[in-house]
């Protein structure tokens, strides 16, 4: 029997590519060959363990997805909160070198009189 050379025929370099698409391209024509001689039963199992593995993947899809929408979301909450609390403590500060009193500072940005203390 002669054997298909994909290192001379046209078509299979054409159709598949180079040779380290041989091995690929043999083990997926023996797998659909097998597959064709199972029983219904063998098959249905096969198919409930795909639609099974390809839920898993999903979902663990859909969790990092999720997880990455979160950090950011929680990431750029921290960044505004930090924003927020440098802006106030530049007010603190410029309010001290302009010798307001502590009280009234912290009252105009919500600084507690120990961290308005801090910054002197």
């Amino acid at each position: 029997m002669n054997f298909l050379d994909p290192k001379i025929d046209f078509v299979f370099k054409k159709l598949f590519g180079t040779i380290t698409n041989k091995d690929t391209f043999l083990n997926q024509a023996f797998d659909v060959l097998a597959e064709s001689n199972w029983s219904r039963e063998e098959r249905e199992t096969y198919d409930r363990i795909i639609h099974a593995e390809r839920c898993r993947q999903s979902e663990i899809k859909t969790a990092i997805e999720d997880a990455l929408l979160e950090g950011k979301e929680k990431g750029k909450e921290e960044g505004i909160k930090e924003g927020e609390i440098k802006s106030k403590m530049n007010i603190a500060k410029e309010m001290l070198k302009e010798k307001f009193n502590i009280e009234l500072i912290s009252k105009v940005t919500g600084l507690t009189i120990e961290e308005i203390k801090n910054l002197s």
